[in-house]
Parts: C-alpha cells; structure tokens; sequence
C-alpha cells in the first residue's frame, strides 16, 4: 500500500504504476518465499534427529494392537494373605 501511495504522490503513468507494483509485489513474494524456506529448512534441522525414532514403533507390532485387560495380581480370596508384609531378614 505504500508503494501505492508513493507512485500516486509521484503521478506516474498508468504504464509505471503497474510495472512499480509488479515490482513491489515480486519483492514481497520472494521474501516470504525465502522466510518460508529458512523455516521450512529450520525444521528439519530441529525434528529430523527426531525422525528416526519413529520407525522403531512402526517396526513392533504391539503398538498397532488393540488393548487386553489383564490383572496385575490374580487374588483367589481377599483375607489377611493379602497384606503387605516385610521380606524376611536375611540369614547371617
């Protein structure tokens, strides 16, 4: 918009003012072009170590299986037995 501004304040012909705005905007797209490909390449750099660890799941079928219920501790009958106790001392 200001090199809009600028070329009005200038009273350039029709001619120039799009080759002025051509200009300007060929210079913006090239900078964002240019910003996105810094950060495009930034990223690669930060997550590509990253990557690599991604396969070793891909590779262990487990991870792609549905869940199964499985108790901890099969208790055949709650009662004093299941009390936590200390480990008996050891032998000298």
């Amino acid at each position: 918009m200001a090199v809009a501004v600028l070329v009005a304040i200038a009273c350039l012909d029709a001619p120039a003012v799009a080759a002025v705005m051509l200009g300007a905007w060929a210079l913006v797209a090239l900078a964002e072009w240019t910003a996105a490909r810094a950060a495009r390449r930034q990223a690669a750099i930060l997550y590509g170590a990253i990557a690599g660890v991604g396969r070793a799941f891909a590779e262990d079928p487990s991870w792609f299986a549905p869940p199964v219920e499985r108790m901890a501790l099969a208790i055949a009958e709650v009662g004093d037995g299941t009390a936590a106790r200390l480990p008996p001392p050891p032998s000298e």
